[in-house]
Order: C-alpha cells, then structure tokens, then sequence
C-alpha cells in the first residue's frame, strides 16, 4: 500500500525591506511637511501674541535670546547629522555594530557638549545687563536669565540629539516629526498661556525648557523602539568613529556656521545699529523666508540616508536621478514661494502683525536673496550625503564671512537701514548657491550640467 505522499506548495520569498528609504520617502517628505505647518503656525501666532501682550522691544530681546543661542548650537560640531548619515549607510549593510558604535560615540560628544553649553549659558547670562545695558530697550536684566534657559534647553536637545539622527537614519521622519510638531505645539500653547496669565520672556524660557525635557524622553523612547538592536555604553565608543563623526560634522558645520554669519550677525548688527525694535521689524519677513526654508529642509534631509545608502550600494544612476529630481523639485516648490512673498508680503505682513510691520519691499528684497539658496538645499544635502562636502563648506564660509563685513558697511557707513541690510545679506549667498553649488554637483555625481538643468 503506497502512502500519499503530501507535497507542501513553495513558499513565497517575502520581499526584502527597502532600507535606502527609497519606498518611504514620499510618506516622510509629506509629514515633515505637516509637521512643519505646526511650526508655521505658532510662528504666525506667538509673535503675535508676545508683541500685543508685552510689546515690540520684548518681542526684539526674544529674537536677539535666540539668535544668541545660535552660536551655542555650533559647539556640537554638526555631527548630529554624521549619525542620521552613518546609521543610513551601516543598516542598508546589516553592520549593526557599526550603527551602535556610531550612536555611542556620538552621544559621548553631546553629553560633553551639552555640559558646556550651559556653562556658557550661565556666564553669558551673567554679562548681558551689563554688557548690553541700555541697548535692550530696558530688557537687560530680564535678557539674563532668558539666555540662561534657552542655553539649557539647547544642552537637553543636544544631549538626546543621536537619538533623533538614529530615528532619522531608519528612515522613521514620521515619528521624529510627531515628536518635534507635537512637543513644539504643547510649549507654545504653555507659552500663551503664561502671557495671557501676566508673565514675560523668562517665564515663557522656562516653559520652553520643560517641553525640551518631555521630546528629549521621547526620543529616546522611539529610538529603541525603532533600532530593537541598539546598544549604547562606553564598550561601543571608538576614537576612530569620534574622529570620523567630527571630521563628517565639521563639513557639514561650516555651512552652518556661514548661515549663522549671516543671519544671526545681521540680527545682532540690526540690534546694536537700529535698536531691538527695528529688528523686530527685520525678523518678521525674515520669518516668512525661513518658514520657506524649513519646509526645503523637510525635503531635503530625507534625501541625505538615502543618498548614503546608495552610495553604500554603488547605485550611481540611481544617485544621478535622485539629484536631478531632488533640484527640479526643489526649484518648483521655492519659485511659487518666492513670488507669494514679493508679490503679497506687505500685505501678509499687515493682516498678521498690524500695520507697522507691513514693510513689502524688505519682504521682497529677501525672497528674491534667498531663492538661490533654497532652491539648491537638496543638491547641497545630496552632496553632504555623497560625504563631498568639504569644499562647498569652505566656500559657503568664504561667503559667510563676507556677509557681516557687507551688512556692517551698509548699516554703519552707507546708513542703508533695513533694506540696505537685507541686499548685503543675501548678495553672496546668492552667487554661491546660483553658480557654485550647482557646478560641484555636475561634478560630484559625474553629470553634465546640460543636463543638470533640463532636468
């Protein structure tokens, strides 16, 4: 008698995950966007707000707290986003050891960094009333302390901030974005209600602490949900990847430290030129371009683990497609944004702030300084994913350091006021971005530039 033989039907190979964030890339851009409009919002509705409740000087030394805290950014060497890099290149290779070694590494530069930062925070609060006595519109003594809790807010983001690049490097944007948006809603909801309840600017800082301390749990959280495999601890820290993380983050820093030249040097020139309620008047238009900015940014940041991922798998002509629609796209999205504010920045002014804030030829004087820049923010984050970016670092600083000098002569020799800043601003800024950038990455990812712009 012969058995039945039962034969079991093949079992389908399940797919492999796509882990170049190719397949997910649409889904993150979206949601870095929506994320961003929370950002867009409550930078409609708190300025508002601080000017109506305590004024257009109060409003100045909120603006000058945060342009200070910029330079404090710059101690952590950029290589927040070597992690976002490096984690995108070692997965898509299964090297998790790797990606453990990166995360730890890096966390041992934010701790030490994070401790600095409030150390300065606290010396530099101490000499504000008496450095910048009588040219904060009576705000000296409360500028202090502000600095004080916006350094240590700085030191709680910074200290989780490989948290985030790893989040970043799984290509999990919507969790990072959730974690920004909705920690960024909750301390500006806290920040009205202190206004409304009587309080000032160092009441509103220490609101803004608190929220820095719930995302920085929340990070933390999300990582190890996301990367199960993560394993964090001084057995893991390698001096080859500190100094692989720095060099990486150094590039990518300088670039960094050019914007900060020219915005926030401009800011402080504005406010030791024009006093702060002038610079309140520059930061609002300001704020519409960096809105503009910030959402390119969304964009293009989702671009960077990919491109490493790529790279890491020798697709070239995939890379070369990637550039070209990443740039197209990105000139698509900043050309409408560009005329909005040159056509309708008086007027958005007006309707958001009042009628002293409607300065239109300012607002279109930094559109138009800024479409170069931000329409190429994807090849120039492509290029820092190629890890290529050292030489357009050098010349962004190039630019960044003749910024000030030209904002410097045009407010303290040719008495141009504020428009006369904005031109100088954005002047070299633009020649980088609108001849440079695009050059080097022709270069860079081995297209012609014929090419490069018919695409």
């Amino acid at each position: 008698m012969t058995q039945a033989i039962e034969t079991q039907p093949p079992v389908s190979e399940q797919p492999r995950p796509d882990l170049t964030g190719r397949d997910r890339m649409a889904w993150n851009i979206l949601v870095s966007w929506g994320g961003q409009m929370v950002f867009l919002a409550a930078g409609f509705v708190l300025p508002r707000v601080i000017d109506a409740r305590i004024g257009r000087a109060a409003l100045g030394v909120w603006d000058f707290g945060w342009s200070l805290l910029a330079y404090f950014g710059l101690l952590q060497a950029g290589v927040t986003a070597s992690v976002n890099r490096y984690v995108g290149k070692f997965r898509v290779i299964g090297d998790h050891a790797a990606v453990n070694c990166a995360v730890s590494s890096v966390l041992c530069i934010h701790l030490a960094v994070a401790v600095v930062v409030v150390l300065l925070g606290f010396v530099v609060g101490l000499g504000i009333p008496v450095w910048m006595e009588g040219r904060l519109g009576g705000y000296a003594s409360q500028a202090g302390p502000l600095v004080q809790l916006l350094a240590a807010s700085l030191a709680v983001q910074m200290a989780t901030g490989s948290f985030g690049g790893l989040t970043t490097g799984c290509h999990r944007w919507d969790l990072h974005n959730a974690i920004l948006a909705g920690g960024h809603a909750m301390v500006v909801a806290g920040m009205i209600a202190v206004l409304f309840s009587g309080g000032g600017l160092v009441a509103m800082a220490a609101v803004n602490l608190a929220g820095e301390i719930l995302k920085a749990v929340a990070r933390v959280i999300v990582a190890y949900r996301v990367f199960p495999a993560l394993q964090l601890g001084l057995r893991h820290v390698k001096l080859r990847a500190m100094r692989n993380m720095l060099t990486f983050g150094g590039k990518t820093l300088i670039p960094r430290v050019s914007e900060i030249l020219t915005n926030q040097m401009t800011a402080t020139l504005l406010a030791l030129y024009l006093g702060p309620a002038a610079l309140a008047l520059y930061m609002r238009p300001m704020g519409l371009v960096r809105h503009a900015r910030t959402f390119m940014t969304k964009f293009s940041m989702v671009l960077v683990p990919s491109t490493s991922a790529l790279q890491a798998q020798g697709q070239n002509d995939r890379l070369r497609d990637l550039l070209i629609k990443g740039t197209r796209y990105g000139l698509l999205m900043a050309l409408p944004v560009t005329i909005g504010i040159v056509v309708l920045g008086g007027q958005l002014l007006r309707v958001w702030m009042g009628p002293e804030y409607s300065t239109a030829l300012l607002a279109a004087m930094l559109a138009l300084g800024h479409l170069a820049f931000i329409s190429h923010i994807p090849a120039m984050d492509m290029i820092a994913g190629m890890k290529a970016h050292g030489r357009p670092a050098l010349v962004n600083l190039d630019a960044g350091i003749m910024t000030p000098l030209l904002v410097l002569l045009a407010l303290g020799v040719l008495k141009t006021g504020l428009v006369g800043a904005a031109v100088s601003a954005t002047v070299p800024m633009t020649i980088v971005y609108g001849l440079y950038i695009p050059t080097y990455a022709c270069r860079t990812f081995d297209t012609s530039i014929d090419g490069y712009l018919r695409g």
